[in-house]
């Protein structure tokens, strides 16, 4: 597994510095809002959706659960559901479904 770093010319000391989950959530968003905007469009496709390092975080705890009793897990009026529609994040709706609108996810796990 890879470990992401990025030098900080900046800093006090001269160290490397780690990209956390906000580091990464707020670039996430940054994507999500030029493909909102389509203005120019910088990607391959409009049949993409981005997914926040929180949401896949929680997906991945929750799988434990899901594998244990997948008949148990409930999709419907929860906020996968909301995922799938793309109806989160509330700021930044793209209304496209999974699968019927978008063919490529993106994630950072």
């Amino acid at each position: 597994y890879k470990i992401l770093i990025t030098e900080r010319k900046d800093w006090p000391a001269p160290k490397y510095g780690w990209l956390f989950d906000d580091h990464i959530a707020a670039y996430l968003r940054v994507l999500r809002k030029r493909f909102i905007t389509r203005d120019p469009f910088p990607f391959h496709t409009k049949r993409i959706a981005f997914i926040d390092s929180w949401f896949v975080s929680y997906w991945c705890k929750e799988y434990d659960q899901f594998k244990i009793k997948p008949e148990r897990f409930k999709f419907k009026g929860t906020p996968y559901e909301k995922l799938v529609l793309g109806l989160e994040p509330k700021d930044q709706q793209t209304n496209m479904k999974w699968i019927e609108d978008v063919d490529h996810l993106y994630i950072v796990h």
